[in-house]
């Protein structure tokens, strides 16, 4: 995850934010392992949000953390709002643009036509933030890719440029690389040699939660079965 810091430079949690994110942990691991328990609600994370948000130095932070979970419940009014002023309480952390621009995008799909145009403007200026504040991070360039690879070339769209992306993410992260080259043969349609993708992925980082869960899902997949 972008912005995410090792758990060793981690602080211990104060008992207090200890015992109100306990429950919510838990209620999500058990939603993630059985479909019919009730998920973890959204005033429950907001709950979690006001006990940390008790350090002025966390704000943003919170701000941050609040828009991805307003998004993830489909509130998206909220979600860029938090979005929004994560970004204005501190606009030199990429994390906090990715997130912007994930937010707006969601609006691309059902705009019309100058406000599409205006959306894609303002995505690409996050995107372009985050990239300057972290060259090198994967998950930057994976914004970047995926913004050339389904932008039409008068926004700046280039199928090339996110090809060459994807192999920038392999030098730096071998096994996001291979992700990402399968993000792209998806969104291209080319499903020939996407599990070798996933495979590999595996085999350059055993230990990447991300590339467990696309090869598990992969093969669990209609297109694997074809």
């Amino acid at each position: 995850m972008l912005g995410a810091r090792s758990v060793l430079e981690l602080p211990l949690l104060p008992r207090r934010l200890f015992y109100a994110i306990a429950p919510v942990l838990l209620s999500t691991c058990m939603f993630s392992q059985n479909g019919d328990v009730t998920p973890p609600l959204a005033d429950q994370f907001e709950q979690v949000a006001r006990v940390i948000s008790g350090s002025s130095d966390q704000q943003a932070e919170v701000l941050y953390l609040q828009s991805k979970i307003k998004q993830n419940f489909g509130e998206h009014a909220d979600a860029l709002r938090f979005a929004e002023r994560s970004v204005m309480a501190n606009p030199k952390q990429a994390a906090y643009h990715l997130q912007l621009a994930s937010v707006l995008s969601e609006e691309l799909k059902d705009a019309r036509l100058f406000r599409k145009i205006s959306l894609a403007k303002r995505v690409h200026s996050e995107l372009e933030t985050a990239l300057k504040l972290e060259p090198k991070n994967p998950d930057c360039l994976l914004g970047m890719m995926m913004y050339y690879e389904q932008a039409p070339g008068v926004l700046g769209g280039s199928k090339d440029k996110a090809h060459h992306l994807a192999e920038q993410i392999g030098r730096i992260d071998l096994s996001k690389g291979y992700l990402a080259e399968a993000q792209l043969a998806r969104m291209e349609k080319r499903t020939n040699g996407l599990g070798d993708l996933y495979l590999n992925a595996v085999k350059a980082d055993p230990t990447s939660f991300d590339a467990l869960v696309s090869l598990a899902s992969f093969y669990a997949s209609d297109v694997q079965k074809k």
